[in-house]
C-alpha cells in the first residue's frame, strides 16, 4: 500500500508542477506547447487508423483483436508464433480470405476438440505420404478381416446358447 500511496504523492506532485508551469508560463509558449500536443495526439490518431499496406486492417484493430485473442488464451499451451512475411502488402481480399480460413479452422476444431486430445495424437505421426497410403490400406483391410472374425466368433458364440 505504501508503494501506492507514493506513487499518487508523485503524480499530484507532477501535475501540480504542469498546473504551476502552465499559469507561469506566457500566452505564446502555452499556445505552442498546445499546439505541439495536439499535433503529436493527431499523429497518432492518424497513424493508429491508418490501414496497414493493403489490408484494411488499421493498427487499431489489429490491437482490439490481438487483446481479445488474449483473453480467449489458455494458459497452459503457449501461443502459436506464425510466420508474418509479407503480411503488409496483403489485399484487403487476401486479408479476409485468411480470416475466413482461421474461422474454418476454429470451427473444425469446435467440432472435433482439440488435436492433442484427438485418438491419433498419439501416433507420432507427422507426416502422411501419398506412398503411405498402400500399406495403411494394406493394413485396414488386414484389420478388416480380423474383425469380420471376431464377429463371426462373437455371433456363434452368442448362437450356442439358444440351442
Amino acid at each position: 500500500m505504501a508503494g501506492c500511496a507514493t506513487s499518487a504523492r508523485r503524480s499530484k506532485s507532477r501535475i501540480q508542477r504542469e498546473h504551476y508551469r502552465w499559469k507561469v508560463g506566457s500566452g505564446r509558449i502555452r499556445l505552442e506547447a498546445l499546439t505541439a500536443y495536439r499535433d503529436r495526439l493527431n499523429a497518432y490518431a492518424a497513424a493508429v487508423n491508418t490501414p496497414i499496406g493493403e489490408s484494411g486492417c488499421t493498427p487499431y484493430r489489429a490491437y482490439g483483436e490481438a487483446l481479445a485473442a488474449a483473453g480467449r488464451m489458455d494458459e497452459d499451451r503457449p501461443p502459436i508464433l506464425v510466420e508474418r512475411t509479407g503480411w503488409v502488402d496483403w489485399s484487403t481480399a487476401h486479408y479476409g480470405e485468411r480470416v475466413r480460413i482461421l474461422k474454418d479452422l476454429e470451427t473444425l476444431i469446435e467440432t472435433m476438440g482439440t488435436p492433442v486430445d484427438h485418438a491419433s495424437w498419439s501416433s507420432c505421426r507427422t507426416t502422411f505420404l501419398p506412398r503411405d497410403r498402400a500399406r495403411l490400406l494394406q493394413l485396414c483391410e488386414a484389420l478388416e478381416g480380423e474383425l469380420d472374425a471376431v464377429r463371426r466368433r462373437l455371433e456363434a458364440l452368442a448362437n450356442t446358447g439358444d440351442a
